[in-house]
């Protein structure tokens, strides 16, 4: 294993971890009709592209992993963790706090309460208070900051950690499973299976692959597979199955585990790992929209009836054509770059979106409009990332924790 993975570092994971970043940002442009986004031609097509939630999925299963390559073999021990803690928290919060600022500066709601603030300064979003509006994206981040806690007992947990996971991953789906109400510490359970997935394929072996050969695999027929599953709303079919209430008010749902096996087959492509029922759980994966299309067929749905349904039977019909393909463009690798500014990127766009939108819409209208707006909020936005990711986190680091 070379230095760069035992880090957790890896140009195409931070590539895609960069790809995800930016179809969350591109997601929110155009479903919450910044700048008149619902009046651009042909915006079903382009809002069909879009997986945003599913990208806030990987972005639990990238987590998990990397935290269990950096951390997992490691002595559980005061010192360590007392480092682990540090580097989390200054990974985090310098970049998170500022958004917090601006996110309450440009806020058009009216007056926002000091609870309302201390909630969000404390990862207390979605928990005890609501996401402030000028920034829904923060919602993840008090997911992310309890899987962060969580894993203390995991590690602490050594070689058996695997069983923990299985064993709370079976626990959490049986409580969720136990009522029909859909309650935010259900929804935290779910997403942590996701996380805790991550950390499962940090420990799981490496295949050995020729250096030479930069190999995509099937990596678009995962994704179109993805895009079809989104497309279907097949999160939304499964809860009905087994009787539990939908509640929109909660990001993750039970529903949501549909992505668990798509999910699973890209980042174990991305970091070339394998288990031995690897096919298995490809067969898995590519059975859900099957499972959905025989279901309409069962019940005599036109299958052309819903724009919905015809985007998904073409994604899906995409994800069968190209499985076999291997692709030997390091596309992901290449988004790199973008991936390391992929933090602040996911906590600024929304604020600068949500502010030049406000802005800029009592003075300009139409085409003119859409391209001012966007070209500025990727301008401000990126300049933001940038210095932020780059000249401020690694100044803050230093001062903090040192080179080490």
């Amino acid at each position: 294993m070379t230095k760069q993975q035992q880090s957790g570092y890896d140009h195409k994971l931070e590539g895609l971890r960069g790809l995800c970043a930016l179809v969350v940002a591109i997601s929110h442009f155009l479903t919450f009709d910044f700048f008149h986004s619902f009046q651009i031609p042909h915006y079903d097509f382009f809002v069909h592209l879009e997986f945003a939630h599913e990208a806030v999925l990987i972005f639990f299963v990238l987590s998990g992993y990397v935290i269990g390559l950096n951390h997992i073999y490691t002595p559980f021990n005061k010192i360590n963790v007392i480092a682990y803690l540090k580097k989390r928290a200054v990974r985090l919060y310098p970049i998170y706090i500022l958004a917090i600022i601006i996110s309450f500066l440009v806020y058009k709601g009216g007056a926002f309460s000091v609870r309302q603030l201390l909630g969000h300064l404390f990862f207390m979003q979605e928990f005890f208070v609501s996401t402030i509006s000028s920034n829904s994206a923060l919602w993840s981040l008090s997911y992310e900051v309890t899987f962060y806690i969580l894993f203390l007992a995991l590690w602490k947990a050594g070689r058996y950690n695997v069983h923990w996971c299985l064993a709370i991953s079976v626990l959490s789906v049986a409580f969720v499973l136990s009522n029909r109400d859909a309650t935010i510490l259900k929804s935290l359970l779910v997403g942590a299976i996701f996380w805790m997935l991550g950390l499962y394929i940090a420990q799981t072996k490496t295949t050995v692959i020729v250096a030479t050969k930069k190999r995509w695999h099937s990596l678009i027929s995962y994704f179109a597979l993805l895009l079809a599953i989104h497309s279907f709303d097949t999160r939304n079919l499964i809860p009905h199955f087994v009787h539990l209430k939908l509640d929109f008010a909660f990001k993750v749902s039970f529903g949501d585990l549909v992505y668990l096996p798509v999910c699973f087959i890209i980042i174990m492509e991305l970091t070339n790992r394998s288990v031995k029922y690897m096919n298995c759980i490809k067969l898995l994966a590519y059975s859900i929209p099957v499972f959905h299309l025989l279901l309409l067929l069962y019940f005599k749905h036109p299958l052309f009836s819903q724009i919905n349904w015809i985007y998904g039977i073409f994604y899906f019909a995409l994800a069968i054509i190209t499985l076999p393909i291997n692709f030997k463009i390091d596309f992901l690798g290449r988004l790199s770059k973008l991936g390391r500014i992929s933090y602040a990127l996911y906590v600024f766009h929304f604020p600068v979106l949500y502010f030049l939108n406000s802005c800029l819409t009592k003075y300009l209208s139409g085409v003119t409009l859409l391209i001012v707006g966007l070209s500025a909020s990727v301008l401000i936005a990126g300049a933001l990332s940038t210095i932020a990711e780059l000249v401020i986190q690694p100044r803050i680091k230093k001062q903090l924790i040192g080179k080490g």
